[in-house]
Parts: C-alpha cells; sequence; structure tokens
C-alpha cells in the first residue's frame, strides 16, 4: 500500500549506468525509448515508475498541502536580456525523483532516532492564528472558507484549492495559502512537517546541498560505528544547525525566486546563463 517496509543506510560509491535526463525517462516510458534509455526499460525504468504508482498512491493518502505554482523558465538573448518566460512540462519523472527522496530523507530521520543519535531535522510547523486570520478574510470576499479554529491540516488547504481551481483567482488562492505558512526552517526539535504531512522529516538528500545535509550525513556514519566509538555531538548540534534554519521563505527554494531588480533589468548582468528558472514576481 506505499508504506515503507524497511531501509538500510550504506556508504558506498555509486556508478551511472545512462545519465538520463528527465526527458529522456519519461520518453522510454511513453513508448520513446532513445538508444541508450532502451536497454534501461526492462531492468530499471519500469520497475521504477511501477515502485512510483504504488508511492503516489499512499502520498494520496496522506494528502501532504497540494499546492500548484509552476515554476516559470526563463530563457535570456545574447545581451542578457529576457527574450521569453514559460513554464516548463512537469512530468511524471519529476514527480517520481520527488518521492523516492522524500522516503530518503523520512527514512534518514527515523534512522538517527533509532540510533538515539542526534538529528537535524527540516521542521516546518503549522501556521499561526495570524496568518490564519488574514487567510481567512481573504478567502471570504471570493466565497471561499477555511474550518474554523487552529488545528488544521493539510486536507483542509487542499479542500480550498480544489474549489479555486480553474477559476480566475486560482493563481491567487495558491499564493495566499503559501504565504500564510510557517517557513521551514533546520531545528533539533521535531515538530514534524506540516506541508508534507510527515511526523518526521530530515534533509539527506537535497537538491540543493546544504550544510545540514552534511551534518544529517555525518551523523548516519557516525550512527553506524560502535555505541562507545562514537562522537559526542548531541552537546553541540543545536548550535550546528544553521542559525537561519536555511530558512527558505514561503517555502520557495532559491533558484525559483528572482529579485525586483533583477527583474526590471531584465536579468541582466556579467555571470547569467542563458537559461534560470524562477517565478516572474518577487515572493517578497
Amino acid at each position: 500500500h506505499g508504506e515503507k517496509r524497511r531501509h538500510t543506510f550504506i556508504r558506498g560509491i555509486m556508478k551511472s549506468a545512462a545519465r538520463l535526463s528527465y526527458q529522456e525517462a519519461q520518453a522510454a516510458i511513453d513508448g520513446r525509448p532513445s538508444d541508450r534509455a532502451a536497454a534501461m526499460l526492462e531492468p530499471a525504468l519500469k520497475p521504477l515508475w511501477a515502485a512510483y504508482a504504488v508511492l503516489s498512491a499512499a502520498r494520496d493518502r496522506r494528502a501532504p498541502l497540494d499546492l500548484d505554482l509552476p515554476e516559470r523558465k526563463i530563457e535570456l538573448n545574447e545581451a542578457g536580456m529576457v527574450r521569453r518566460v514559460h513554464v516548463p512540462e512537469r512530468l511524471d519523472a519529476h514527480r517520481l525523483i520527488e518521492e523516492f527522496m522524500i522516503q530518503a530523507n523520512v527514512a534518514a530521520a527515523e534512522q538517527l532516532e533509532e540510533a538515539h543519535a542526534p538529528v537535524v531535522y527540516r521542521a516546518h510547523d503549522k501556521p499561526g492564528a495570524e496568518k490564519l486570520k488574514s487567510l481567512r478574510e481573504l478567502l471570504e470576499g471570493l466565497e471561499l472558507t477555511l474550518p474554523a479554529g487552529n488545528a488544521l491540516r493539510p486536507k483542509h488547504f487542499n479542500t480550498v484549492l480544489a474549489r479555486a481551481k480553474d477559476q480566475p483567482y486560482a493563481e491567487f488562492v495558491n499564493e495566499v495559502i503559501l504565504r500564510s505558512q510557517a517557513q521551514a526552517e533546520y531545528s533539533t526539535s521535531n515538530v514534524g512537517h506540516f506541508g508534507l504531512n510527515l511526523q518526521r522529516y530530515a534533509h539527506f538528500t537535497s537538491p540543493i546541498r546544504r550544510y545540514a545535509d552534511l551534518l544529517v550525513h555525518r551523523a548516519l556514519i557516525d550512527a553506524r560505528r560502535a555505541p562507545d566509538t562514537r562522537c559526542d555531538r548531541e552537546g553541540d548540534l543545536g548550535n550546528r544547525a544553521p542559525s537561519d534554519g536555511g530558512r527558505t521563505r514561503n517555502q520557495r527554494p532559491p533558484h525559483q525566486r528572482v529579485s525586483r531588480r533583477s527583474r526590471q533589468r531584465g536579468v541582466r548582468g556579467k555571470g547569467v546563463r542563458r537559461h534560470a528558472l524562477g517565478p516572474v514576481r518577487s515572493t517578497g
């Protein structure tokens, strides 16, 4: 039913057999394999997609916060000015990797807890009362409502998002619900991850490698040692966790944020690559 049965952490070296892009892997599953993807279809890709189907069903039952805020891809011309902005297609291949990464992150937190080792959690608390009050006032103007009280779960927000879907104000509703959420942070105190609707979550694998990830890696390595040979990290781990929590403004990773000045200048400047990912407007 999509519930993890067991996990194992080992130290090893990974050898990439194909280095398929998301688009190439998706095309192979859709019946258009490239030469190198064809060899990976039966032994790797089809089993992966079958496992993803099970994980996806479990995710639907878990009902995490289901915001629809697509990334924009900005293409620049030779002068560094914006040529066009478009929304890249979001593939099942992207979702597959995300789900397996979430499983790995949960397993890392569980492993360290079982070993009674210190953990730097990726903590995401529930929304605060004041933000919920402001959100309710905004939604009432659109004849949308949240249940009363502060004991809300992601499914309550998802109900509002579903009602706003396909409406002219759908994107606005997604944005205001995003802004109503608490900021995720790194912490040695586990408050769970509200957005993902998980009881425990650590950044073992992250698209953007952060210092908190390395702390988790080191703790996992140390936890494999005999108890009497482990390092004493409990006392100062809280001081090692990034003081800003790796706090992500409104839950957007850095590569999804574009400053107002950059937008006004057409994202022009030295060192800017031909393609960049980010929303057209700033989230503040």
